[in-house]
């Protein structure tokens, strides 16, 4: 019948963590620094790179990820030329409740961006 409070079992366990207040800091600069992702579709058929990207695309926006790199690639290997890119932005103009906005640059990369 001498139950702890919440305070004194959160104050215990403050007491008893081995974690410092830099480790702490530490690991929140760590968290921060992660919010930048980066999928490489290389090698990819169409049909795995998009199941790929739009698996992701549902994943992040929970994981409070700030922007991601889909690398699609130039086509060189292939001989329609680059087929990725198109699907990949077709996806993402089908999907724009799983993000913000995105943005294309001159080596068929797309950022994605969730703030």
């Amino acid at each position: 019948m001498n139950q702890k409070t919440d305070k004194e079992i959160f104050k215990d366990y403050i007491d008893n963590s081995n974690i410092s207040i830099n480790n702490k800091y530490d690991a929140k600069k760590r968290i921060k620094r992660n919010r930048n992702k980066t999928v490489d579709l290389h090698g990819l058929n169409r049909y795995d790179a998009e199941n790929r990207v739009l698996s992701l695309l549902k994943s992040y926006k929970t994981e409070n990820i700030m922007q991601m790199k889909i690398i699609c690639g130039r086509g060189t290997h292939s001989d329609e030329g680059p087929v990725l890119f198109q699907h990949i932005k077709d996806l993402l103009d089908r999907n724009i409740n799983y993000y913000c906005r995105y943005r294309m640059d001159a080596n068929n990369n797309i950022m994605v961006y969730w703030e």
